[in-house]
């Protein structure tokens, strides 16, 4: 729930996780900056948080991962773009770019991150558009034993609660 603490620690570890060669391995690569990305943006909501730089890590991270072409990475990339776009309070940007993760992990399957994609989609939208989306998602999550939905939702899809 840290998001200042988690960019912090991140970013101290980063030349040493760049040193490693653990980015040359693709999966790891992709989680590990989709994590960075996920940080920058919750910290740009700490107390004194420089929201500029938190920005371009995040955007910085996603531009890897969509340079990676593996489809699920470019997902990440829109997903985190959003979050960015969402925290800017640029609804129309952040709204393309949900629909572009939401469409693209519906095509690959990957139903958990589709479910946090539409529910965020929901609260962007609101009204009648919205609940539907949020309705759909919340059900999906309940049914894979989602305990705490909300929470969830704020660490895979930061960036829309400002």
């Amino acid at each position: 729930g840290d998001g200042g603490a988690a960019h912090r620690r991140l970013g101290a570890a980063w030349p040493t996780i760049a040193r490693s060669g653990l980015l040359r391995v693709r999966r790891q690569r992709i989680e590990t900056h989709f994590t960075r990305a996920r940080a920058a943006i919750m910290a740009a909501r700490a107390p004194g948080a420089d929201i500029a730089a938190c920005h371009a890590t995040a955007l910085t991270s996603a531009a890897v991962l969509d340079r990676d072409g593996f489809g699920w990475a470019r997902a990440f990339g829109q997903l985190a773009r959003a979050g960015v776009a969402g925290d800017r309070g640029h609804a129309e940007a952040a709204h393309a770019e949900l629909v572009g993760a939401l469409r693209s992990f519906d095509l690959l399957g990957m139903r958990l991150h589709a479910a946090i994609a539409r529910r965020r989609l929901g609260e962007l939208l609101g009204g009648t558009a919205g609940a539907a989306h949020r309705a759909t998602a919340d059900a999906w999550l309940t049914a894979a034993g989602v305990r705490n939905i909300p929470r969830l939702v704020a660490l895979y899809a930061p960036g829309f609660d400002r």
